[in-house]
């Protein structure tokens, strides 16, 4: 038998959040990487890079939005 934290209950439903956007970041990985060629094709190296670089600091900045990641 294995000895439990303090505070853990003994379900496993906790998890399913962490396993979903574990699950979604890998699977974005190889999409990202089949519509490189293609995307770059249609809009050339560099407007794709700073495509590329203006939506991730969309996606790293839309957290600070919500008022529990500022408080936290």
């Amino acid at each position: 038998m294995t000895a439990r934290r303090r505070g853990q209950s003994g379900s496993t439903n906790h998890c399913q959040p962490r396993a979903n956007d574990d699950l979604f970041s890998f699977i974005a990985i190889p999409l990202s990487q089949l519509a490189t060629g293609p995307l770059a094709a249609v809009l050339g190296a560099g407007r794709l890079a700073v495509l590329c670089g203006v939506v991730y600091l969309i996606a790293a900045l839309l957290p600070l939005l919500s008022r529990e990641t500022r408080q936290g």
